[in-house]
């Protein structure tokens, strides 16, 4: 599950998730701007500036595919597990595939 990511996908994916029990499954962007600026004042004690603000809302537009103007679950777990992949050492994920396809077969 959860074991295999930083800290801080935890946390993302944790509040996210929380936070869509209580609306449509979807957010928009003034809520996923909202979110993301709690988790990073909760964890730095600091409101997002203008500039990270910018970067937000760009980030959204990554994470809506489909362009709805709106993210659901699969599209926000999709970019944050690319994020995740993107930051791995890419040997060491080619040998503990490798490993997996050994144990299948």
């Amino acid at each position: 599950g959860l074991k295999i990511l930083c800290h801080q996908s935890q946390c993302n994916i944790n509040f996210f998730v929380t936070s869509m029990r209580f609306l449509d499954s979807k957010i928009s962007k003034e809520e996923f701007i909202d979110i993301t600026s709690a988790i990073y004042e909760k964890r730095f004690g600091v409101a997002l500036t203008a500039d990270d603000l910018e970067v937000e809302r760009m980030k959204f537009s990554i994470i809506d595919r489909d362009n709805t103007n709106c993210i659901d679950w699969w599209e926000f777990l999709t970019y944050e597990a690319l994020t995740i992949l993107s930051k791995r050492p890419k040997v060491s994920m080619i040998l503990r595939l490798c490993a997996v396809l050994e144990i299948q077969t």
